[in-house]
């Protein structure tokens, strides 16, 4: 258990991009280069102008079952009405703080709300009324790393949930009573994926658990490249026509067969920031996902790529950061880039048809604590992301133009999530917000 620990304690450092020690060492001298992949190429082509902006109708969604709301992780376009009220506040627990993260979402099922918090605890919801329908403490021998929060996956029968110890839980649906524990022996950051039989889970270490939705045990398990350095999170594989899209740390993609994890193809997002160790943190921390026989998929410091499903071969790549998923909807994928622009690529060939600064959308006076933006979800006909000091925007998807901005006084820094006509927040104080 020991390098467990220690991977938390490098993930923890990483996160902060910062000794874990003191503040007593002097600063380094010399030039400061960001190690960051910038943004500023992202230049809208005049070309698209005459191309039209072909967009789904919006489908009335009652579940968000699990993150992407499915396993292949296209929503499209959530049904949500035009003018939406803060319906309940919900508080669930313990919050994000130095000892604690919430890495996951929520999740919806037969109008009952699922999340977890940094204690080790999962709550269901009533989902009209936010009343608490029963809470469950996990059991996690190592009481220090149950903080450390992975999440969850909802079907009709059971609640499916990873921790940071290395546990995967089934509980009860209805009671919170637990039906299964397995211990994988590696920390889980990503939420598990559901599909057929199976429950997928992603380690930190770049291992796919391809489990028995029934029992918990191990099907099939398939190993990546394993990495020294890594971010906190990471993204659960898309799952879709027997194909398992699964995101490794490394930025590598492997295609594997759903049913018994054969090999299929593989694929490696990489950066050109050689001179960093930090700039070669090219994890895939944002959701692959699968629509049209196509795998979309974003990495740290590196590209947002298009990849056949079946033969891996490369339609397209830019060259963008982003640890957010890609929002794919008809001939447009929106994504929040790592320095806080929210983009609309023609999903056809990857030119740039729009860009918007959003930290600029929030009050002058709330600029300088607004550092990271989560989203979007494409619901009602707008792009809806949140900031990490509470601010909500909406936005036009045709145009990038602010449709409403609140401040919903809390901060923020998971995307939202909509289902049954109603859109949920979860604060960085694990407060559940809904309106409707």
């Amino acid at each position: 258990m020991l390098n467990l620990k220690k991977s938390f304690a490098l993930s923890v450092c990483l996160l902060a991009l910062t000794a874990c020690g003191g503040d007593k060492t002097p600063p380094l001298q010399g030039e400061r280069v960001d190690v960051l992949v910038s943004s500023s190429d992202l230049v809208p082509d005049t070309d698209l102008y005459n191309v039209p902006l072909l967009l789904p109708e919006q489908i009335p969604l009652q579940t968000w079952a699990q993150v992407g709301g499915f396993s292949h992780h296209r929503p499209t376009h959530v049904a949500l009405p035009e003018h939406v009220e803060e319906a309940w506040r919900e508080r669930i627990g313990c919050g994000m703080a130095k000892t604690g993260l919430i890495l996951n979402p929520p999740v919806v099922y037969a109008e009952t709300v699922y999340a977890m918090n940094s204690c080790g605890e999962v709550i269901a919801l009533n989902a009209k009324t936010g009343k608490k329908i029963w809470k469950e403490k996990l059991e996690i021998r190592e009481k220090e790393l149950e903080s450390y929060s992975g999440g969850l996956a909802v079907n009709n029968t059971h609640v499916y949930i990873t921790t940071g110890s290395g546990d995967v839980f089934a509980l009860n649906a209805k009671t919170g009573e637990l039906a299964w524990k397995e211990n994988l022996g590696m920390p889980l950051r990503a939420s598990p994926a559901l599909q057929g039989d199976h429950v997928y889970v992603v380690s930190h270490n770049n291992r796919l658990f391809a489990l028995d939705k029934n029992t918990g045990k191990t099907i099939w398990l398939h190993s990546g490249l394993e990495e020294a350095l890594a971010l906190m999170g990471g993204a659960p594989p898309a799952v879709d026509e027997d194909v398992s899209i699964v995101p490794y740390s490394s930025g590598e993609i492997y295609a594997l067969n759903s049913k018994n994890g054969r090999y299929l193809w593989h694929n490696a997002l990489s950066s050109d920031n050689s001179f960093d160790p930090l700039a070669n943190l090219v994890d895939i921390e944002g959701t692959p996902v699968i629509a049209s026989g196509m795998v979309h998929v974003v990495n740290n410091n590196g590209w947002l790529s298009v990849f056949d499903l079946k033969s891996g071969r490369r339609y397209w790549e830019r060259k963008l950061s982003a640890v957010q998923m890609p929002w794919v909807a008809g001939n447009a994928i929106f994504i929040v880039t790592s320095d806080n622009k929210l983009v609309n690529v023609h999903r056809i060939d990857g030119r740039v048809r729009w860009v918007r600064e959003l930290t600029s959308l929030v009050p002058k006076g709330a600029r300088e604590q607004t550092s990271f933006w989560s989203g979007p979800l494409f619901a009602g006909g707008r792009l809806i992301v949140v900031s990490n000091n509470g601010y909500a925007v909406s936005v036009n998807p045709k145009s990038g133009e602010p449709v409403r901005i609140s401040n919903l006084k809390d901060p923020i820094s998971l995307a939202p999530i909509a289902a049954g006509g109603t859109l949920y927040f979860m604060s960085d104080d694990a407060e559940i917000i809904a309106y409707r």
